[in-house]
């Protein structure tokens, strides 16, 4: 009885090594696998920030371009006012 014991014993102590070994591979595995989702995360999280930039900067050249078009038309406005100007002057000169 006392043998059993012992070798139960035994047997008690080798599966208390193993499952600690398993817990310990599973441990390294879970911590292999935490970096690259770290690591993919990361890069998502860069990934949309570059989006964001590129979108940011579109919507400044887009409201640039509205500003500049804007200041076009103002000018040709000017441009068209000045030439009936002048050509109320050129009438003006002509009837003298």
């Amino acid at each position: 009885a006392e043998r059993q014991q012992q070798a139960a014993e035994a047997h008690a102590a080798e599966l208390d090594a193993r499952c600690k070994e398993l817990i310990a591979n599973l441990d390294a595995e879970r911590a292999e696998h935490a970096g690259a989702i770290e690591e993919w995360r990361g890069r998502f999280d860069a990934e949309h920030r570059a989006k964001e930039k590129v979108t940011e900067q579109y919507w400044d050249l887009n409201a640039k371009l509205d500003d500049a078009r804007m200041t076009t038309e103002t000018q040709e406005l000017e441009i068209m006012r000045l030439k009936a100007r002048l050509y109320d002057l050129l009438i003006a000169g002509k009837e003298m």
